[in-house]
């Protein structure tokens, strides 16, 4: 400060300071301040002095200092961060494409598969088609000879051998043609072929076509239903209905059980019914939504053997009719012989049938 008299000491001076060429602050008789949260960058501090007697000291000291800016705001923290996000970045973007390309290649070899098991089955398929087609010749005529001989025949015994035979040369036989239907069917060349005819009658002759079956295995086979049930039905498809569905239940009928046929009709929905019930094992509850599929056989040592196609071949036939088919199990209340019931519902007037048809088709 200008003390004209030298009456004003140091330390009684006051102080007054700004930064950047601001508004200079009140006079305070500190001579030490401490300064927090300047930001950063170039600054430039002032400091003037004041005496008593109010004179300020016009050549006010100056210092220039830098504020280094945070961590955060440096350029080679930020350099470090975006590296890492995108190191992060880079590794996220190839797991993803690594996942991607497995799910790719399991789709492909999925689908590789699906495609090598269809081919697979349509060269089984036509396989069989072709040995069906080749057998049903030579099948068609030992029939004949073998049901003239039986008829000739008094002798019981050799009439026992030849039932057995016939009844064997039958099985090849409906094997081979349910073969050639699934050939019909996967073209798209089976078709209904609707008449008026007795829809009783005609179940009913097939289960009289089925008791030598039935008998041979001691296995009691009861038809219940309307004796006469005249409408529009394909007496070909019922009747193959009616025997794989009968055929099945006496197959697996132990010796000694029952199996139950019913037909019904209801007239309000235009729908006639028809029922199969046996006395058998039945089927787990794992194993009923795969039976209609081609091939499939539940893996039960107690059931004997069979093709895995006769489900498959009734199912489709039943939708070709624009039917629906259903199974339940276990159909009685015993724990030895809980047994299977298969019901088919088919379209029965010739105008519903045509438009069940259509609702299939669709």
């Amino acid at each position: 400060g200008r003390d004209r008299f030298s009456l004003t000491r140091s330390e009684e001076l006051q102080f007054s300071w700004r930064f950047n060429g601001g508004e200079w602050s009140p006079f305070y008789s500190e001579g030490g301040r401490t300064f927090l949260k300047l930001p950063d960058g170039d600054h430039e501090f002032e400091v003037r002095a004041r005496d008593q007697e109010f004179n300020i000291d016009p050549s006010p000291a100056r210092v220039s200092f830098t504020v280094l800016p945070p961590v955060w705001k440096q350029a080679w923290f930020i350099f470090l961060i975006l590296l890492l996000f995108g190191l992060a970045g880079l590794l996220l973007w190839i797991f993803i494409r690594y996942r991607e390309h497995r799910l790719l290649v399991q789709k492909n070899r999925m689908e590789e598969r699906a495609a090598h098991l269809a081919e697979m089955d349509q060269l089984k398929s036509g396989f069989f088609t072709n040995i069906s087609h080749e057998l049903n010749t030579p099948l068609t005529l030992i029939l004949g000879p073998l049901e003239r001989i039986l008829k000739r025949e008094h002798d019981e015994s050799k009439r026992k051998l030849l039932n057995q035979a016939l009844r064997n040369v039958e099985r090849v036989s409906t094997l081979a043609t349910q073969l050639m239907d699934f050939r019909k069917l996967e073209k798209g060349k089976m078709t209904l072929n609707l008449v008026e005819d007795d829809a009783a009658l005609c179940v009913r002759e097939t289960v009289d076509l089925m008791r030598p079956m039935a008998d041979a295995k001691h296995v009691s086979c009861v038809f219940q239903g309307l004796e006469t049930l005249r409408g529009y039905i394909d007496e070909d498809r019922l009747r193959k209905i009616a025997q794989n569905l009968v055929g099945n239940a006496i197959k697996y009928t132990p010796s000694g059980g029952k199996v139950g046929i019913e037909l019904t009709e209801k007239p309000d929905d235009h729908e006639l019914v028809f029922t199969v019930e046996d006395s058998g094992p039945g089927i787990e509850e794992e194993h009923l939504q795969h039976i209609f599929e081609r091939f499939y056989r539940v893996p039960e040592k107690q059931l004997i053997d069979g093709s895995g196609i006769g489900l498959n071949l009734t199912k489709d036939l039943v939708e070709l009719w624009g039917g629906r088919i259903a199974v339940e199990s276990p159909a009685r209340l015993d724990a030895e012989h809980p047994g299977c019931r298969f019901i088919v519902v088919l379209p029965f007037k010739k105008t519903t049938v045509t438009e069940s048809r259509e609702k299939a088709d669709g």
